[in-house]
Formats: structure tokens, C-alpha cells, sequence
């Protein structure tokens, strides 16, 4: 059928062992081929290289592969390997053999000999026989595919390994029964695999006696003995290693594409790895009691773990899938980026329920076995969950909804960290191993290539650089057509007008330094209460944390994000990160307990994109430190669906600005990991879906669709939002505001937010002097003084990183005039007369626009910022003078401090206790008197030499 000639078939057939297990002699599970299960019936094939139906395979492909379930034998007697082609003549010779490990058996051409090119070719194997049972397979396995024009010229890359690597290095913290592991961006020959081409070394560069596999794109390194504990090791792939058609490694060691070794280094930690692994997601996704309903009939199941996996453990053994009656369905099991898929061998039945499971023979690197959902954990037990088909397959393609850092037209986006991990977000869950460094690339100046890895976790693909990026450098990151969902659509990127399948691209450019900043936990769901715990909770409910910045996906699983009961009894769940709302979610597998007290904890192993651990509530920031909070279930689930409250622009709309934002506030906090914002031409039928980003706020419960370019003027358009739910997993339904809903371009452009460049990482910019009072202040951001030298922050004050004359604060120093020039020439907005309280101007709330006052601005009396449901509302103060607050500003209905610009001619001064929001950029000093909170930035001095007077005051830079 077409799903298996699909490009995710292409790939996904391709076993990736992206890590290996334990080393020989640590405990009873097979290093290599995991245990914690017997395996019942004949030998299957459950993987073959090139793929069934293939296409476009290169004619020096030298090697074909056919993996197995099990250790098998390929002796004369009724087995054998073949290879057919369809013209006269064009069958290959070769030479049939079964690798170290007894799963994969391997047809080799003849030196000197090429596939016949645009030939198609039937490979056949049959009468396998199991070296523990004895079984013989069942019945041949065969499969076809077609070769291209063209010999092979691509050099391999390693895309991943186990232990990470981390630059300078080394990673740390490594248990001492692992095995190696370097998984590559194609399949490897695997006669050129061997101890020689993948070693590892101790102190003093002492081998490490160990033995060598391969198999389906992954080496394995395993150690004959426990490693040294607290010692650094050396791990090398060399350029002995190459791909089926003969093309040597490009590793670390030079420049892409030139061939090189791939280096990295690690340092041991003191202690086994004891702790069983748990399924943290599901596709379909797990819902209790289940089944969960529609789903397409083309899709693959898939299991993401919260920890790398024995790959050979996730076999068609360990993860099956049946329907009515426990009818077992035949399918492939691959493993790659702790995701393991069944791909079934052909489509669903429609309407049909089906079981899926992950059985105990699923096996971490350790040979922990897997701790599922029937049985409480820690102990060891399946993971079983349910699903309904729907009538038709999926034939949507995926595409990208946002992207870190995020994408601008034309580009590029600026003052990105040299730091940093590049990462798009998909709209559906996507097939792993079509998410490598050959379809996630990022370039730099002349189109070189950045050496890196990628990974996957909760429909985000992470591209991590090897080394820091440079300086004030701009880069192209692409996302090919290669990466695919599930169902085997390739992306549709911004290349083409949708749905066509193209490329995804954006650019961005490097500030000078890198992102130091902690990241930390912005609002709960239970909400946090001091003491705690808070009461009244749905026992049906889901439990989620916001962040202050985009967090990596891969560090948020069931092991970083806990949720316990009384006596620390753990609760089973599945734990997601949406990168739209900077959120991770825990649902739990069952209901909660009524009336009873539990306790939610993210550790320091949640990291952002640069790699900064968790600041928490558990020491004093900006120390590194769990966040723990408590709730009390109520006696009673949660059973209202949500509505939408408002929309932006609202129903009938007219006059809408072509650069707008379309916005829906939500009636209670949202899980829309599965909803869908489409926004179309309006007509009869529909115009296509306009590409464009999604993202969600979490505080004002908007969800925001951004689209990719400007709307066309004096055109309607309609705007729907499905599959969304609440939290509690009831689903969205119709309210007093129209969804869906309509409104029509006009000709104007809204303003947008002042652009601050590389001072945007700045919680406190000064061009002076910088003085202090008391130790309670705290700046969670960077800091800068350019010119100056007395700078009165300690860096443990600072969340960041503090910058005195150097490249940083120079650059910064350029950019904060060029934003404060900015927002001075706006043209003026509504006029406010000198010496006047916007609070009292405004008791019902001030909307969003432009303000300009020829002298002074007060804030005496509170006020309020209305965003009117819009998350993109921006206000900009012109103020001729000063600024001076007595009171506190609060925001509402979508505003956010990140889109709040304050800018006075000379001075500002923040009032003693209040709590303030936006950016500050003056043209000479501010002043934050004691115990003010300011939600935002001050940048002083962008005119005049600025200095900046703090006095036990906190400082929060607002999340891009």
C-alpha cells in the first residue's frame, strides 16, 4: 500500500539502536540484547535495509540487511537470502552471513558490482531458525524496492550517542554498567564496525577491553567489565567507519563535509543504575478508561520512555499490537530518541478497537525492566492502552508551529545566544527517525555545516550544536522534507503554498554571549499556595508547569516531573511538553484520590535549550533547586467543558490590520497539544490552511495563531480552533462567542513590539554605574555596564550573567540607543498631559496603543494594562521626562510584559513596594526603590551616561 513506499517508511524500517545496555557481567539481562521476557513462536524479520518499496536507492548500496526478533541461524538446509532484479540480467552475486550478534543476517555484493540503476529488486529470506526454540520462520519474508540513477557521495554523520556528548565536555554523571553508543544519520556497513574503528579509553589513554556490534544505523561499545567510578573515558569513532556505499565518517574533528573522527568524553559517576524506566507518552495518546477515538487508520503506535532504551528490547515481542478477539496485527518495531513505533504492515480496520502494549521485556540501558500502568510504581509491569480507529486514514501533512528562536520575515530573528539549541515544534506527532542531522541542519556563513545532534520528544525536534555558535553570526536552519508524521506525510514547510510537501527554513544571528539564566517555573496548575496545600482540586485533573523560557523537551519526563501521594507513593502518568505555552503537563493514568493531599515536583533535571537547570522554590535563587508544590484533591471530578470567552479580532470583525494576530481566550486553563488553529480564506468551500505559528498563554488562557506573512487586504477570513480540551480531558464545545468565527482585512498595519536586539537579554543595562542596597535583590537576566566600572551586584544576585566593558555590554550599549531612537520616533499616539496619573485617566483598565506626553508620567494610583484578549497588544510610553509610579501596574487579558515599552527622555523611578511591568529604556537614570518587583527590564542610560540605583529589588525578564 502507499504508506509503506512513504518517505517514513524509507527510514523508519531502518532499526535505530540509538543506545546500547548494560556492559557484560553486570547482573543477568544480555548486555546487547536486553532481557526481562521470553520470546514465544517463530522468528520474525522485523526490520530490512533498503525498506519495502523504497525508492530512489542508491546503486552502490553494497550491503542489504534483514533483522530479527530473535537470534537466528541462516545455515544450509532450506534457509537463504536472495536477491532478484527484474530486467534480464540484473540479479546481483553476493555473499550471505549473520552478524556478531546472531539478529541481523547481511547480503553482500560482489566486489566490484553495483545495483542495476531505476531496476526494481526482490529480496527474499526464508527458513531462519531460531537458535533458542529451534522454530524455523513461519513463511519467507519478502520485499521490493527500486534503485535511483545515482551512486551514493553522502559522507555518514553520528546524529546521537549514549553517553551525550557535551561541549567542552565531559558529560558527567554516567552509571558504571553502560554501554556506548553512536547512532549515525544512514546505515553503516557493519563489517567496517569493529574494535578497531570504535574504541574507548581511559585516563592516560589506556584501552578499555570491550567487544563491538552494529545493528540498523547504531554502534555498540560494551565494556567486558563495570567501568571506574568518578573517571573520565574517551569514546572515538574513526573514519574507518563507513556507510553501505563506502563513504567514510564526517564526525567532529573538521569542518562538514570533510571526513573526520567523532570524539567525545565522559566522566563516570559512583553508582549503578537501578531505577526501571516508564512509558512518559503515548501515540495514540493513553486516556482512562479509554479507548481514545479517531484515530486514522494509516498511523503507527508509538511509546516514548522516560530514559534511552536496550533497542533490541523493543521487538514485535515486547510491543504488540491486537484487535477484536486479541487477533494479533502484524507489524515493524523500531526505537529511536526514547521513542519506540509499531508500523503496522498494513492499514487498520476502520471503526476497530485495538490494544496496544509494551511489555515487561522492554529493557532500559541497565536492564531495568519497564515500570508500566498495571501495577503501582516501582513495580515492574506492561503498559497496556486502547484506542478506536476512525473511518478514514491521514493523509494531512505535519507542519512546523513555531520555532526557537522564532522565525521572522523576512530575517533574521536577532540576539540569540551563542549557546543555544535550535528547535521547531510540530503540529502532530512525528516519526523519529525521519528527525536526524541530514533532515534538521543548520548552516552558517558560505552554507557550512554546524556539527551537531538531534533529538525528539513531544512533537519537538532539538537541533543541540557541538560547540558553541559564533558571535554576531547569522545561520540557516532547515527542516527537509524528509521528516514525516507517523502516517508517513512529509512536512509541509514555508517553502511552498500549502499543503504542498517543502522545506522548512529560518534564519537567525548570534549575539555575543551566551544564555547563563536559570530558567523557572512562572505558574502551576494546581496553583501554588504558600504553605499549601491548595484545595478543592478535580480529581480528574492534569498537573502542569509554565516556564519562563522554551524548555529542552527530552529533560521533562516521568523522572524530572513527579507527582507522589501519602507516603511518597508515586502516581503513574504520562508527562508532554507543549513548546507553544512553554508548558509541561502530567496527566495522571487514573483518576486521583478524593479528599486526598499529593505532591508535584519538577527536579534540576529540566533544562532549558542552553542547558541551564531548573531555579526552583527549594533554595534561594538563582540556585539551582527543585520546584515542589502540594494540592488536596475535592470529592468530585471536574466535568465542565470549556468554552471560548473572546476572540480578537472578534466576529465580524472589520478594518482588521493585515499584520494581525488571531486570538481565542479559553473559559479555563488548556491542554491543546491536540487542538488545531486553522485560519482560511472564507468562501464556500474553504480556502487552504494558511501556514503560520501557535502558541498559548498559560496566565490569560489565550491561544494565539500567528501567521507566517501579512493577510491580504480587503479579503475575508475564517478562523477555527478543534480538538482542544481542558485539562481534565473534557472537550471544547460551543459557547456565547462564534467558532467558528469570521472577519475581513482592511488596508492598515498594527505597530509592533520595539525591537531591543541583544539588550533584550539584559534585566539591568546601565551606561554609568550600577549601585545597590541590600541583599535581597535579584536579577533573573543578564547585566551590563558600558561604559563603567562600579558595578554593586554580586553574581550570586545575578540569574545571568554580569557584563562590564566587554564585546557583550559594547554591543548591547549600540542596540539599546537604536530601540530607544525607535520608540521615540513612533509616530505619536494618544496625548497625555504632563504630570498626569494614568491610573486615575484609566480606572477601567488602559487598552493598547501608543501614548506621548511632552513632560512627566505618573503612576500614583494602581493601574491596569487591557490587552481585550489580544497576546500581542503592545503599549509604548513617549514620555518627554520623567516616569515616576507610587503604585503598582497589573496586567490583564492577554497583556504581557514583554510587550510593554516604557521611555523616557531622562529618568524613571519605580515607587517603593510596588510591583511594576515592561521595559524601561531611559535616556538617562532609574531608580528602583525598596522592595519594588519590576516584571521587565531596565536599560538606563541610552542618551545620557545612565546609572541604575537598586534597593533590595527583583527583576524578572519577560519569556520571549
Amino acid at each position: 500500500m502507499n504508506r509503506l513506499g512513504s518517505v517514513y517508511h524509507r527510514l523508519l524500517l531502518s532499526v535505530g539502536m540509538l543506545l546500547a545496555v548494560l556492559a557484560v557481567g553486570c547482573g543477568k539481562t544480555d548486555p546487547i540484547l536486553g532481557g526481562g521476557g521470553n520470546i514465544v513462536g517463530p522468528p520474525t524479520v522485523t526490520a530490512v535495509v533498503p525498506p519495502d518499496r523504497a525508492t530512489g536507492v542508491s546503486i552502490n548500496t553494497a550491503v542489504l540487511t534483514a533483522a530479527f526478533s530473535e537470534q537466528v541461524s541462516l545455515l544450509p538446509g532450506g534457509a537463504s537470502f536472495t536477491v532478484t532484479g527484474a530486467a534480464a540480467g540484473t540479479s546481483p552475486v553476493g555473499s550471505v552471513a549473520m552478524d556478531a550478534s546472531g539478529r541481523t543476517a547481511t547480503f553482500t555484493l560482489a566486489a566490484g558490482t553495483t545495483l542495476a540503476p531505476l531496476n526494481v529488486f526482490t529480496a527474499t529470506v526464508t527458513g531462519a531458525k531460531s537458535l533458542s526454540s529451534g522454530l524455523s520462520m513461519a513463511a519467507p519474508y519478502v520485499w521490493t524496492f527500486t534503485t535511483g540513477a545515482t551512486p551514493d557521495s553522502i559522507r555518514p554523520r553520528v546524529t546521537l550517542t549514549g553517553p551525550a556528548t557535551s561541549i567542552p565536555g565531559p558529560t558527567t554523571g554516567v552509571s558504571t554498567n553502560t554501554a556506548i553508543a553512536a547512532a549515525f544519520t544512514e546505515d553503516m556497513s557493519p563489517a567496517s564496525i569493529t574494535a578497531a574503528s570504535f574504541t574507548l579509553t581511559g585516563p592516560g589513554s589506556t584501552p578499555v577491553a570491550g567487544s563491538v556490534s552494529y545493528a540498523s544505523r547504531t554502534a555498540v561499545f560494551a565494556p567486558t567489565a563495570l567501568l571506574t567510578a568518578s573517571t573520565t573515558y574517551t569514546a572515538t569513532v574513526t573514519t574507518a567507519a563507513t556507510d553501505l556505499a563506502g563513504n567514510a565518517l564526517a564526525g567532529n574533528q573538521a569542518a562538514l563535509p570533510a571526513a573526520s573522527s567523532y570524539v567525545w568524553t565522559f566522566t563516570t559517576s559512583a553508582a549503578l543504575d537501578t531505577t526501571r524506566p516508564q512509558v512518559t507518552l503515548t501515540v495514540p495518546a493513553t486516556v482512562v478508561p479509554g479507548p481514545v477515538t479517531g484515530v486514522a487508520t494509516n498511523t503507527a503506535i508509538a511509546a516514548a520512555f522516560t530514559e534511552d532504551m536496550a533497542p533490541t528490547s523493543l521487538t514485535t515481542a515486547s510491543f504488540t499490537l491486537t484487535g477484536p478477539g486479541a487477533t494479533a496485527v502484524p507489524g515493524s518495531v523500531t526505537y529511536a530518541s526514547r521513542t519506540a513505533v509499531f508500523a503496522p504492515l498494513a492499514a487498520l480496520a476502520p471503526s476497530t478497537t485495538y490494544t496496544a502494549t509494551v511489555t515487561t521485556a522492554a529493557t532500559d540501558l541497565a536492564g531495568n525492566t519497564l515500570a508500566g500502568n498495571q501495577a503501582a510504581f516501582p513495580a515492574a509491569s506492561n503498559y497496556i492502552w486502547t484506542f478506536t480507529t476512525a473511518a478514514a486514514p491521514d493523509t494531512t501533512r505535519p507542519q512546523v508551529t513555531l520555532t526557537v528562536p522564532a522565525t521572522t520575515l523576512p530575517g533574521p530573528t536577532t540576539g540569540v545566544a551563542t549557546n543555544t539549541a535550535i528547535a521547531a515544534a510540530f503540529t502532530e506527532d512525528m516519526a523519529p527517525l525521519t528527525l536526524n542531522t541530514l533532515s534538521f541542519t543548520l548552516t552558517g556563513p558560505g552554507v557550512i555545516a554546524v556539527n551537531g545532534s538531534v533529538s525528539y520528544a513531544s512533537r519537538t525536534a532539538v537541533f543541540t550544536p557541538a560547540s558553541a555558535l559564533a558571535s554576531s553570526t547569522t545561520y540557516t536552519a532547515t527542516i527537509t522534507t524528509v521528516a514525516a508524521d507517523l502516517a508517513g506525510n512529509a512536512l509541509a514547510g514555508n517553502q511552498a503554498a500549502l499543503p504542498a510537501a517543502s522545506n522548512y527554513v529560518w534564519t537567525f544571528t548570534t549575539a555575543a554571549a551566551p544564555d547563563t539564566t536559570r530558567p523557572m517555573v512562572t505558574l502551576t496548575v494546581p496553583v501554588t499556595t504558600i504553605p499549601g496545600p491548595t484545595t478543592g482540586v478535580a480529581t480528574n485533573t492534569a498537573i502542569t508547569a509554565a516556564f519562563t523560557e522554551p524548555m529542552n523537551p527530552t529533560t521533562l519526563s516521568a523522572i524530572s516531573f513527579k507527582v507522589t501521594g501519602p507516603g511518597t507513593t508515586v502516581v503513574n502518568g504520562l508527562v508532554s511538553y507543549s513548546a507553544a505555552s512553554q508548558t509541561a503537563l502530567f496527566v495522571p493514568s487514573a483518576p486521583l484520590l478524593a479528599s486526598t493531599t499529593y505532591t508535584a515536583t519538577i527536579t534540576t533535571l529540566a533544562a532549558d535549550l542552553a542547558g541551564n537547570a531548573l531555579a526552583g522554590n527549594q533554595a534561594p535563587l538563582p540556585a539551582a533547586s527543585d520546584y515542589v508544590w502540594t494540592f488536596t484533591t475535592s470529592v468530585a471530578p471536574d466535568l465542565l467543558p470549556p468554552t471560548i470567552l473572546l476572540t480578537v479580532p472578534v466576529d465580524l470583525a472589520i478594518d482588521v490590520t493585515v499584520n494581525t494576530a488571531v486570538n481565542a481566550t479559553f473559559s479555563e486553563p488548556m491542554d491543546l497539544s491536540s487542538a488545531t488553529f486553522a485560519l482560511q480564506v472564507s468562501g464556500s468551500p474553504l480556502g487552504p490552511i494558511l501556514p503560520g505559528s501557535f502558541s498559548y498563554d498559560p496566565i490569560s488562557r489565550i491561544g494565539t495563531f500567528t501567521p507566517a506573512s501579512a493577510l491580504l487586504a480587503g479579503t475575508s477570513y475564517t478562523a477555527t480552533v478543534s480538538g482542544a480540551k481542558d485539562l481534565a480531558g473534557n472537550a471544547l464545545v460551543p459557547g456565547l462567542v462564534p467558532n467558528p468565527w469570521s472577519f475581513t482585512t482592511g488596508t492598515g498595519l498594527a505597530p509592533g513590539a520595539v525591537a531591543l536586539g541583544s539588550a533584550g537579554a539584559f534585566g539591568i543595562m546601565a551606561t554609568s554605574a550600577i549601585t545597590n542596597t541590600g541583599a535581597g535583590t535579584l536579577v533573573n537576566g543578564d547585566v551590563s555596564l558600558e561604559p563603567g566600572t562600579s558595578c554593586g551586584l554580586l553574581p550570586a544576585q545575578v540569574n545571568g550573567t554580569i557584563h562590564i566593558n566587554d564585546a557583550v555590554s559594547a554591543q548591547a550599549r549600540i542596540d539599546l540607543l537604536t530601540a530607544y531612537n525607535f520608540a521615540k520616533a513612533l509616530p505619536p499616539g494618544t496625548t497625555i498631559s504632563g504630570g498626569a496619573d494614568l491610573g486615575a485617566l484609566y480606572p477601567l483598565g488602559m487598552p493598547p496603543g501608543t501614548y506621548t506626553s511632552g513632560s512627566t508620567m505618573l503612576v500614583s494610583t494602581p493601574l491596569t494594562l487591557d490587552g481585550g484578549g489580544n497576546a500581542n497588544a503592545v503599549w509604548v510610553f513617549q514620555i518627554g521626562s520623567s516616569l515616576t509610579t507610587g503604585a503598582s501596574i497589573s496586567l490583564t487579558n492577554g497583556a504581557q510584559a514583554k510587550n510593554v515599552f516604557w521611555v523616557p527622555t531622562s529618568d524613571a523611578t519605580i515607587g517603593v513596594g510596588t510591583i511594576f511591568y515592561g521595559t524601561i529604556i531611559t535616556g538617562r537614570d532609574a531608580t528602583g526603590v525598596t522592595g519594588a518587583t519590576i516584571n521587565g527590564r531596565i536599560l538606563a542610560g541610552a542618551i545620557l551616561p545612565g546609572t541604575i540605583a537598586l534597593d533590595n529589588n527583583q527583576v524578572n525578564v519577560p519569556a520571549p
